[in-house]
């Protein structure tokens, strides 16, 4: 009975060590974000903070950001967005921003900026 207890007890702490890893590994840009806004909440840039926040992001448009970067930031946020939905957090970004223009990620310094056009790494 206590070789059965202490196998148990040792199995359910490898499931938590492995579920714990797989948390930590897990995107934060790719968690689910509902795009309802606070009434403070009026340009994508301001849209962009409230989402990136809880995710450890900023936003940047100051240098080393694409000069574009605040005037993109300082627009309006989309009728499209307005609309109450659940989607992953680069999507409502992406969203934001309009789908022809590019969300630049600093993952290492947790840095969101954005830039026009579309940008490839080819």
């Amino acid at each position: 009975m206590k070789n059965f207890l202490l196998l148990t007890c040792l199995l359910a702490l490898f499931s938590n060590v492995a579920m714990a890893k797989q948390l930590s590994t897990l995107d934060p840009l790719t968690v689910a974000v509902r795009t309802v806004w606070d009434s403070d909440t009026h340009t994508v840039g301001d849209a962009a903070r409230w989402i990136l926040a809880p995710e450890g992001y900023q936003v940047t448009t100051i240098y080393p950001a694409p000069t574009e970067a605040a005037k993109i930031s300082s627009q309006s946020i989309p009728p499209s967005m307005k609309m109450h939905r659940t989607m992953p957090v680069i999507d409502a970004l992406q969203l934001l921003i309009g789908t022809n223009n590019t969300v630049i990620i600093d993952r290492q310094h947790h840095l969101i900026s954005f830039a026009n056009g579309v940008i490839t790494n080819d």
